[in-house]
């Protein structure tokens, strides 16, 4: 939206070089320097949800993907 309405300026070229890479490593860094003891199940559960989370993503675009070629084809069945 920022680049659409004001063009590609300081603020933004600003925030692409300086601020988004800061906020994406900071909860790794938090992580480093204070360990939150967790038991190896519990990564295993949160790496499985995140493969769960990720397969119901592709799911759900291979659906709408589906849907906007075959709409895109034969759009009397929509009717």
């Amino acid at each position: 939206m920022d680049i659409t309405t004001e063009g590609f300026g300081y603020m933004l070229a600003l925030g692409d070089l300086a601020w988004v890479p800061f906020a994406y490593s900071l909860q790794g860094l938090y992580l480093v320097n204070h360990d939150p003891g967790m038991p190896v199940w519990y990564y295993a559960a949160v790496a499985a949800f995140g493969g769960l989370a990720y397969a119901a993503f592709r799911g759900s675009n291979g659906q709408k993907d589906r849907f906007r070629r075959l709409y895109k084809t034969n759009p009397e069945l929509f009717d």
